[in-house]
């Protein structure tokens, strides 16, 4: 199954179209906000990891209910996938939009504070 959330833009100078794909399926990491997350969890340092992934649960948890922008949730679920894939029988994070190698062990402290 696919799903896709798209934007064409078309150049009023050659009336070229270009198509630019936001979200491609419904994994994690099917989406270019979470894909470009990613990123940041790849290019931080070990010590750091944990901080990049608490983060992103902080901001959610900041909002107190009111309106969550879909950028902040999509970070917080790759997060949340990228934790459970930690677990004892998680499943693995494998598309090619996410980290390559599984997390490190992270601390374990439970605050989001």
């Amino acid at each position: 199954m696919s799903v896709g959330a798209a934007t064409i833009v078309t150049n009023p100078d050659d009336g070229e179209s270009e198509y630019a794909m936001g979200t491609w399926d419904i994994g994690p990491f099917d989406n270019d906000t979470a894909a470009d997350f990613s990123y940041r969890v790849v290019g931080a340092p070990v010590e750091r990891k944990a901080e990049v992934l608490r983060g992103t649960f902080r901001e959610v948890v900041g909002t107190g209910g009111a309106y969550l922008d879909a950028d902040v949730a999509v970070e917080a679920i790759a997060s949340a996938a990228l934790l459970a894939a930690r677990c004892p029988g998680g499943e693995p994070v494998t598309t090619s939009y996410g980290p390559k190698e599984p997390l490190p062990v992270l601390p374990a402290g439970r605050d989001a504070s």
